[in-house]
């Protein structure tokens, strides 16, 4: 083999491949990544050099500076930056852990600004910003001081971004979330709280969004969204406004449609929707030949998606169902090219025996509250009467306990115990079969249903009471409800009330654990919380959350608690 002469030095193959090597080893060194070995980082990265400077004010330039103290996922830093007011379309250029940020848009004069790195942004090894990171400088010769901090209540209310618009200056109703990108932003941190600094004086709107493309917009139906219970004002003389809260929920802008029709016998009909519906709508049914009309006496919503309808005797034939004033639980209304279906009529008579469901109560339940009523639905209209001559509720020593039947629909009805049931006591709830008859005179003949279960030990249970305090706003108690969460594996509603005149209120016969209370102002009468609305726009209702987890034991009492609005 001939070999190459460099200089006095000829190279072999041994030298060649040695150099080679060094040449590899140098690169793989000069390349930025955590060395191998040792424990396992988990320290939250920080920013420790930024210029502009915290603060800064004649600020011109059209690039910003920031070195952080590891090795970062560069991706996830640049989704979690933004700028208030914005900025533009920003550019970004990485050296080692150093970033500059290049920017377009044209600063505006005597305008702090503000510069978030949010919680999503981590290092290589996966750890999160501890906290939001805020650069405040100012193209003038202060920086603005006015503040608003709160908290979005949510399962994961981390890196929700806070929308604010100045409206002192412009007609609220023109802004519009799905087109607008927010006059200021900040972003929630782990446990939800935010705080939106350096704001000038004025009067500001804000929404708590999910930004799910990081868009800085609003996409119904993809974020979600919470709106502010009021409008913000920030004064010369009110600098800062604390405990602003939000709760979060997903719009559904999607009307209903008919999914399904079938005649089930002669006389009725069941249509199944495409979500679950509100209890009221209009019917109208034609055949397709002579377009003669058959009459809907009367109709029911047998489960949240399906309605069943009694209709006069129809004859084998096609009809056209056309479907009116039926809205989903949003209140979006069913739109005319989806309310008519077509389906085939039927002459066979009904000869099928109606069912029931018992709503609140499962077979063997145990610690069943004292105060524990009955709840049964059927799926079709039955014989009121001799459905309640055949439903007992018996005592351990075979006893009927006295009650109260109380029918919220023809296919829906409560059984109240005129008294409190025993501690410690099982109970038997009987039907005789052949009672529960529906209008077609169908039963089952000669056969019993029976559940069982027993009741809670009293000993166990405990109270909680206190007061609702109207501390920042005017309450009208009428419209309050507090409503108290068990704080297990999965968050659980157990109970409900409203205070009295003078906002006092009582939770009796609580089983020991650990519980959240939350409250709201019910200002609709709907007897839910209202979220608001993006467009036409409309503000959440008011809701407090008691700051602190209460751990009840069973005959310890809590007492005084005071929930503050």
């Amino acid at each position: 083999m001939k070999k190459i002469k460099i200089g006095n030095f000829t190279p072999n193959l041994f030298s060649i491949s040695c150099v080679a090597f060094l040449i590899f080893m140098l690169f793989r060194c000069a390349g930025q990544y955590p060395p191998p070995g040792g424990p396992i980082d988990t320290t939250s990265p920080n920013i420790i050099y930024s210029d502009p400077m915290l603060n800064s004010t004649f600020f011109r330039k059209n690039k910003i500076f920031l070195e952080f103290d590891k090795y970062m996922d560069q991706r996830s830093v640049q989704e979690a930056i933004f700028v208030s007011p914005d900025l533009g379309t920003l550019e970004f250029d990485w050296s080692g852990k150093e970033l500059e940020i290049s920017f377009e848009g044209k600063l505006r004069d005597n305008t702090t600004y503000v510069l978030i790195v949010g919680t999503s942004a981590k290092d290589r090894r996966g750890n999160n910003l501890a906290e939001t990171f805020s650069l405040p400088f100012s193209t003038g010769e202060s920086i603005d001081s006015c503040y608003i901090t709160g908290k979005v209540y949510s399962e994961k209310p981390e890196a929700i971004k806070i929308f604010a618009f100045k409206i002192l200056d412009r007609q609220s109703d023109t802004i519009d979330l799905t087109h607008t990108k927010p006059d200021y932003l900040s972003q929630t941190s782990k446990d939800g709280s935010f705080s939106l600094k350096y704001l000038g004086t004025g009067k500001y709107r804000l929404f708590a969004i999910r930004d799910v493309y990081n868009n800085l917009i609003y996409d119904a139906q993809v974020d979600q969204y919470g709106t502010a219970q009021f409008d913000v004002l920030l004064q010369d003389s009110i600098t800062f406004f604390n405990n602003l809260n939000f709760r979060i929920t997903l719009e559904d802008t999607t009307p209903p449609f008919i999914s399904n029709v079938k005649s089930l016998n002669k006389h009725q009909i069941q249509i199944v929707l495409s979500e679950p519906v509100k209890d009221s709508a209009e019917f109208f049914i034609s055949d397709i030949l002579n377009f003669n009309s058959l009459q809907v006496n009367s109709y029911f919503l047998i489960k949240p998606n399906t309605f069943l309808l009694y209709t006069n005797s129809q004859d084998s034939i096609k009809y056209k169902l056309t479907t009116y004033k039926i809205c989903d639980t949003a209140g979006n209304e069913i739109i005319p090219e989806k309310n008519q279906i077509e389906f085939y009529g039927s002459i066979i008579n009904d000869t099928i025996a109606p069912y029931f469901e018992f709503q609140n109560i499962k077979n063997n339940e145990n610690n069943v509250m004292m105060n524990k009523y009955f709840l049964v639905s059927f799926n079709e209209e039955i014989i009121q009467n001799s459905f309640v001559n055949g439903f007992h509720l018996l005592d351990s020593a075979g006893n009927d306990v006295p009650g109260n039947f109380v029918w919220e629909t023809k296919l829906k009805v409560k059984f109240l115990p005129i008294e409190n049931l025993k501690s410690k006591m099982k109970y038997k709830v009987k039907i005789d079969l052949d009672s529960l008859i529906d209008i077609f005179g169908n039963s089952i003949k000669d056969s019993t249903i029976i559940l069982e279960f027993s009741t809670i030990d009293k000993n166990k249970l405990s109270s909680i009471n206190g007061k609702v305090i109207g501390k920042t706003i005017n309450l009208d108690y009428k419209n309050v409800i507090i409503e108290i969460f068990e704080v297990n594996k999965i968050r659980q509603k157990i109970m409900e009330t409203k205070p009295n005149d003078t906002g006092e209120f009582v939770f009796n016969d609580i089983p020991e654990g650990k519980y959240i209370l939350e409250a709201f102002s019910d200002k609709n009468g709907n007897m839910k919380y209202d979220f608001g609305r993006i467009k036409p726009f409309v503000h959440s209702e008011i809701f407090t959350v008691y700051p602190d987890t209460i751990n009840l034991r069973a005959r310890w009492p809590i007492e005084n608690v005071s929930i503050k609005f």
